[in-house]
């Protein structure tokens, strides 16, 4: 093998990767979850492009997403303009809900068949296009809910809403001078594509009771702790529908839609032969933001040094967020990001395990390498310095402290990447892909992965990828 030349692995050139059945949720006790579980504060990573520190930041959130998972990786791509990047922070729990009275009235029920009726009647209008009707739930004596209804509508139809459907919990109340009731409601739906993955949106309702009819005074969004809000429960998009993806953005932006969109369908491209889970997304989702949206959605807080991340939204859905601001000056950064992130999409869908650091971000920069040697990676100088200077030749690469110089960062990225281009050149590629599959989706060891799908012993295949990355190197 040339280690300066990369393996053929061109998407119209393998055959796809196998189909691996999504495994069970929530994963087993023995399994880590799904998250990477990193050391006291953020775990760094970087990488240089054309002058730029990008740092990755793989966090575990202490939370549970809509889907009931027992935790949410949080990939993180980023930009530092110097120094060292601080603490994102982690979510809050999920609030309580309100108990103010008990749930199994017979006045509580009936309540419940009203809106669960009123709902599936805005459901419908939504779907069939009539904002009237689906402005009807609410109070027209308060004008900010009718308000935030319209501009919602507005985001939901240009995303393409094809299935929309509530289930209304129990109601709880009433409760205050107003008689207001509050009702936990979850929405399920899926944008562009019919038959697609629904995505479930927890959220918490305010209602009040005139003349028999309920009527919205109040309309809550998905809760930090679920990495919420989503982009559209808060902001007014402008959307860009291709066969593989869907981008969204800002009025502000809007001129760079199609821009977006073309970049995005490339990376899809590219990345689409990679999915793991399948049945593949029925698209990816990147959203666009601005410094006001970067700073609100998916739960904001985000570090003022990051330019993307990849998001799990759903047991189904992992949602990438570029910012804008970074990306503005430097555009043709973006294939390289949107290659990385989509990526994690593609491979971390029903993810048992993240506890791979080298295989997950290995995978993430062999994707964004494809077709280019390795004299032509970012960090190939920090990856060099590193082989033949202090690496102890393992190849399963810990993730980096917080402490670790940015040469050495970058320098694990590189291992990372030249091992799994190893695996793929001596293996080829769908094997290498299945033998991910196994390990991260699929929890076995890397000792049994080997045996079942490489065929081989696991120590073996580490000492010759091991020299195959000082070769390269």
């Amino acid at each position: 093998m040339d280690p300066d030349s990369a393996p053929p692995e061109g998407p119209g050139q393998q055959p796809l990767p196998p189909q691996w059945p999504a495994p069970s949720y929530p994963p087993s006790p023995a399994v880590p979850g799904y998250g990477y579980p990193p050391p006291p504060g953020p775990v760094q990573s970087q990488r240089r492009r054309r002058g730029w520190i990008l740092w990755a930041v793989l966090g575990l959130v202490a939370l549970l997403v809509v889907c009931g998972l027992p935790a949410a990786l949080v990939i993180v791509v980023a930009r530092v303009e110097g120094g060292q990047p601080g603490s994102a922070g982690s979510a809050p729990s999920n609030p309580a809900r309100s108990t103010a009275a008990s749930p199994s009235t017979p006045a509580a029920e009936a309540l419940r068949t009203r809106i669960d009726s009123a709902l599936r009647d805005q459901g419908a209008a939504l779907r069939r296009g009539d904002e009237a009707a689906f402005l009807a739930v609410a109070d027209p004596t308060v004008p900010a809910t009718v308000a935030e209804l319209k501009r919602r509508y507005r985001s939901l139809r240009a995303l393409k809403v094809e299935r929309w459907s509530a289930s209304v919990d129990a109601p709880v109340g009433p409760s205050g001078p107003k008689k207001q009731w509050v009702v936990p409601v979850t929405w399920e739906y899926c944008v562009a594509v019919v038959n697609c993955s629904l995505d479930p949106v927890n959220v918490s309702t305010t209602w009040v009771e005139r003349a028999g009819k309920p009527l919205l005074v109040k309309l809550g969004t998905t809760s930090k702790s679920d990495n919420g809000p989503l982009p559209w429960e808060v902001s007014d998009l402008r959307v860009a529908l291709g066969p593989h993806t869907v981008v969204a953005t800002t009025a502000r932006y809007a001129g760079r839609l199609p821009m977006l969109l073309r970049e995005a369908e490339r990376a899809a491209a590219v990345v689409e032969p990679f999915v793991v889970v399948h049945p593949a997304p029925d698209r990816f989702r990147i959203f666009y933001a601005g410094s006001a949206e970067w700073r609100r959605w998916y739960g904001g807080g985000q570090p003022e040094w990051s330019v993307g991340q990849a998001i799990p939204v759903s047991r189904n859905r992992i949602d990438v967020v570029v910012r804008a601001a970074e990306i503005e000056h430097d555009l043709g950064f973006l294939d390289d990001l949107l290659r990385h992130e989509m990526t994690h999409v593609a491979t971390l869908r029903g993810a048992r395990t993240s506890a791979k650091f080298w295989m997950i971000e290995g995978i993430a920069d062999y994707v964004a390498m494809l077709g280019r040697p390795f004299s032509a990676y970012d960090s190939v100088t920090e990856t060099r310095r590193w082989v033949h200077g202090g690496w102890d030749g393992d190849i399963e690469v810990a993730a980096p402290t917080d402490s670790a110089p940015d040469w050495q960062v970058a320098a694990r990225y590189g291992v990372s990447m030249l091992a799994m281009r190893c695996l793929a050149a001596r293996f080829g590629q769908p094997t290498m892909m299945s033998f991910f599959g196994l390990v991260v989706n699929g929890g076995y060891s890397l000792a049994d992965a080997a045996t079942t799908e490489l065929h081989a012993d696991w120590t073996g295949v580490a000492h010759d990828c091991a020299d195959y990355v000082r070769s390269a190197a």
